[in-house]
């Protein structure tokens, strides 16, 4: 007797287990008949919930006394499923024309576009989607109207010129102003070899939307700083339903578009023969001939023997090579109705065709948000970054060590190393270059560092209350 009381207990126990829990499978389509991808699917009173394949099917496990499902997405009416026992359903969704309306953030908060007077441009997330652009200033180029974006230099890394509606004065700056997601951005340039762009921390990635402020408007809510226009940055959001995961890797490569042909030695001293001729037509040949061969770095009994045999350097060769391009990120997103996250970290490194240019970008983004009821929510993020990067000799105004500038002009008899692979030229070696550009580039290059490294840190949290709701 004990013993069967012991088995119906058990098989009790069983069958109160197994009716915990049952599985819904269905497929959402559109009007058309047409899968719906990422669509919501919920049991409804409950925190259960699922998103459709790219077929539109999917399969949700809900309590045993759940009896309607809510379906939704993006661009079309929510609908109520009654399931009445059923565990297969399908659900066509109707379009929603109204509900597509598009938002911009105008600096405290966001508004339809049509609603808006003042002059705005916006770029979006699917604009610079799954396109290999290394940086921000990229992500922004012939994107948005009235607003000219351009890198200052060719460094990678390097500061960017971003001048909205025309320069608006003469002696003064046209750097807009950063905001990122609430977070106003210093500009300043830091080292003048290196021009580090403050925005560097930014992975193109995970930009959600970049609104451009281009009028007056912009200076009522940020002041003075808003003169030359504001640009704002607003990185992703979780999305409430099955966690997302997304990897992207990319790899590149980066050469000269041309590169200028130069003169041989003695195309070199021909030209320069010429030249001084018809400039001073009462000298004599051997007076020519010996400024010339001054000119050049070489004795006047230099034979025309040994001018035609003089080796040529091609010094652009020398200094261009082939760039490299690797990018690496994941992403997760997800979350239920009330808390949500988005997850990322990248990986970046540019490396120019000019030697020893690089710049790498390490950088993690964390967004969280909390949903306590329907009037209170809080919303936190952190992104960390650390960017190392290094630039030529001289950007600025001296540039005869800079290959990108001095390389097609440095005199082609000048070698470029000794025959025992050291460099020609060096101060203190006794060899003095020909010529006004009498840098060896190369030697520049390996021995002169503008390497920077900045690590930072950036972020906020807010509290929202809204006493409108109930």
């Amino acid at each position: 007797m004990r013993k069967l009381y012991l088995l119906l207990t058990l098989l009790l126990f069983i069958s109160t287990a197994w009716a915990q829990n049952r599985t819904i499978t269905g497929k959402i389509t559109d009007s058309q008949g047409n899968a719906i991808a990422n669509a919501s699917v919920t049991a409804k009173g409950t925190t259960s919930g699922t998103t459709t394949s790219s077929d539109g099917s999917f399969s949700l496990t809900v309590p045993p006394n759940t009896t309607t499902l809510v379906v939704s997405s993006v661009g079309y009416e929510a609908m109520e499923i009654a399931l009445n026992g059923r565990t297969n359903v399908t659900a066509s969704l109707a379009s929603s024309q109204g509900s597509m309306e598009e938002v911009v953030v105008t600096g405290y908060q966001t508004v339809r576009k049509r609603d808006v007077s003042a002059s705005i441009s916006k770029i979006n997330a699917a604009d610079i989607e799954n396109l290999p652009i290394p940086n921000f200033a990229q992500a922004m180029q012939g994107r948005a109207a009235g607003v000219i974006v351009a890198a200052a230099n060719g460094v990678p890394g390097g500061s960017l010129s971003v001048i909205i509606r025309g320069v608006g004065s003469i002696s003064a700056g046209t750097t807009p102003l950063y905001v990122v997601d609430g977070v106003q951005l210093n500009t300043g340039t830091g080292s003048i070899n290196t021009q580090n762009n403050p925005l560097n921390f930014l992975n193109p990635d995970d930009i959600e939307s970049i609104e451009v402020l281009k009028d007056a408007a912009a200076a009522s809510i940020y002041g003075a700083r808003a003169a030359n226009g504001v640009v704002i940055v607003t990185t992703k959001k979780g999305k409430a339903g099955k966690t997302k995961f997304t990897v992207n890797t990319y790899v590149g490569q980066s050469s000269p578009l041309r590169i200028p042909e130069v003169l041989n030695a003695q195309e070199w001293y021909n030209l320069r023969y010429e030249a001084l001729a018809y400039a001073n037509p009462t000298a004599s040949p051997a007076t020519i001939r010996n400024t010339v061969l001054s000119n050049m770095g070489l004795p006047s009994s230099t034979t025309q023997g040994k001018l035609d045999s003089l080796p040529s350097y091609d010094w652009q060769r020398a200094a261009f090579g082939k760039g490299q391009l690797f990018n690496a990120e994941a992403s997760m997103q997800g979350g239920s109705q009330n808390v949500t996250y988005y997850l990322s970290s990248s990986y970046s490194k540019q490396t120019a065709f000019i030697a020893p240019t690089d710049f790498q970008r390490g950088a993690m983004l964390s967004k969280v948000n909390f949903k306590f009821n329907d009037k209170v929510s809080m919303e936190n993020q952190i992104s960390l970054s650390t960017v190392s990067q290094n630039a030529p000799y001289s950007i600025g105004n001296t540039g005869f060590g800079n290959p990108a500038y001095a390389a097609g002009m440095i005199l082609p008899n000048n070698p470029i190393y000794n025959p025992d692979g050291t460099f020609y030229g060096l101060p203190g070696s006794g060899q003095n270059m020909a010529g006004t550009f009498n840098h060896n580039v190369m030697a520049v290059g390996e021995y002169v560092k503008y390497r920077t490294r900045t690590n930072q840190i950036i972020g906020s949290a807010n509290l929202t209350y809204n006493p409108k709701k109930v």
